[in-house]
């Protein structure tokens, strides 16, 4: 198991890694939705449908609790059935009771524990999703991303374009949701979206988190079946991630032609942000050599622990040029990034910065702002060390040169 995990860590500090997150870090991660229920499963979701039908009189009580037995025993099957029928109940996809119920379930959630969501970000590596759901976007502050738009997901390939790429659509824009036999038919005749799963295959690793049965839907499904026939023959492996009771079923849902690999991340699935926090590789010397990230937590002022962690000046004091720390540290801010969402998708790689991370403004917010905020935050925590440093030149080795006049400025000679 250990040489699968070194695996996935060299396929991430190479770049070569998606995130492909299922409905299960939903779950983990919000509460249920009042008056609607556990809206973040597929199953839940499907409940709350039939009962918004019902209580419409689009479906009579008979007919629902028909479907509410599917949802007890069926199979993935049975599931596209019975969503199919709450699709044709509320108008999808133009109906605007199938917009109201998409906003007061999946529209509804909110994240009640960041932490394994927090943890998919710090790997630093893009972001696909199955789920409807804006929790990703709620703690990493990427934008969405749905299979419909063209243009941005190519530019999104090509790292051009930051977001969390929605593979079955997006709540708020019901046009691309992807939820009964309809809207699965959809997406299997669109030649773009079906070319860029394969190409996300073609040129990427993916790893499944918390996908479970996912996997089986007849979108991700036609994938799987087309990579089997493609790719059976190909050195490179693709990941899911499962307990360790799980291991036989994902091998049996995954023919060896598929190259998926299970990795077993614990006994419990509350194991997972822990083993997603152990994955994270940095950069240690000038070699370019990788390891797992050593820094758990920033290193505040007066700390013994690190390598010579430095202590910060007292806020507001004056530094080179008559500027102080903080416009120091915005001005370097501003130069290494390109906007906020460069500045964002730094700090979530590392473990321990989620304050500095959750202070950086919207999506309207100009990157002097951002940077601005990152600098108040940064020095009001005593975050500004030695570690913090090292860890910037780590991130981003060709501008060690004015990192470095930064850190002298603001610490003092080494």
């Amino acid at each position: 198991m250990d040489e699968l995990v070194q695996d996935v860590k060299a396929l991430l500090a190479a770049g070569q890694a998606v995130i492909v997150v299922g409905s299960g870090v939903s779950v983990a991660s919000s509460a249920p939705v009042a008056g609607k229920g556990p809206v973040a499963s597929w199953a839940g979701l499907l409940r709350a449908g039939l009962a918004h039908a019902g209580a419409l009189g689009a479906l009579n009580e008979g007919q629902v609790r028909r479907y509410q037995g599917l949802l007890e025993d069926g199979d993935t099957e049975d599931f596209v059935t019975v969503a199919h029928r709450v699709e044709k109940a509320l108008g999808a996809p133009q109906g605007g009771e199938f917009k109201r119920w998409l906003r007061e379930t999946v529209g509804a959630l909110k994240v009640r524990d960041p932490q394994l969501i927090q943890a998919i970000a710090a790997l630093g590596a893009p972001i696909v999703t199955l789920n409807y759901d804006g929790l990703l976007e709620q703690v990493t502050g990427l934008g969405p991303l749905t299979w419909r738009e063209g243009s941005e997901v190519e530019r999104w390939l090509r790292g051009q374009e930051h977001g969390v790429l929605h593979l079955h659509g997006y709540w708020k824009q019901p046009q691309s949701v992807v939820l009964g036999v309809r809207s699965y038919e959809d997406i299997l005749r669109d030649g773009h979206a079906q070319t860029v799963m394969r190409a996300l295959w073609t040129t990427r690793s993916l790893v499944f988190v918390g996908c479970g049965g996912t996997t089986e839907d007849p979108n991700l499904g036609a994938l799987l079946t087309w990579a089997g026939r493609t790719f059976s023959g190909s050195e490179y492996r693709r990941y899911r991630l499962c307990r360790a009771s799980e291991v036989e079923a994902v091998r049996r849902a995954h023919p060896p032609e598929q190259r998926v690999v299970p990795l077993v991340y614990g006994a419990e699935y509350g194991e997972l942000t822990g083993f997603l926090r152990r994955l994270v590789v940095r950069e240690v010397d000038g070699g370019g050599a990788s390891a797992e990230a050593t820094v758990e937590t920033p290193m505040v002022s007066g700390s013994s622990a690190g390598q010579g962690a430095a202590t910060p000046a007292p806020s507001g004091s004056p530094a080179v040029g008559g500027l102080t720390d903080q416009a120091i540290l915005t001005e370097l801010f501003y130069s290494l990034f390109a906007d906020r969402r460069d500045l964002r998708q730094t700090f979530s790689r590392w473990r321990g910065y989620e304050e500095v991370v959750l202070a950086i403004p919207g999506p309207d917010a100009s990157n002097d702002v951002a940077a601005a905020k990152v600098a108040e935050v940064l020095e009001r925590k005593g975050f500004v060390d030695e570690a913090f440093f090292n860890l910037l030149v780590t991130a981003l080795r060709r501008r060690e040169k004015d990192i470095r006049q930064a850190q002298r400025a603001i610490l003092g000679p080494r």
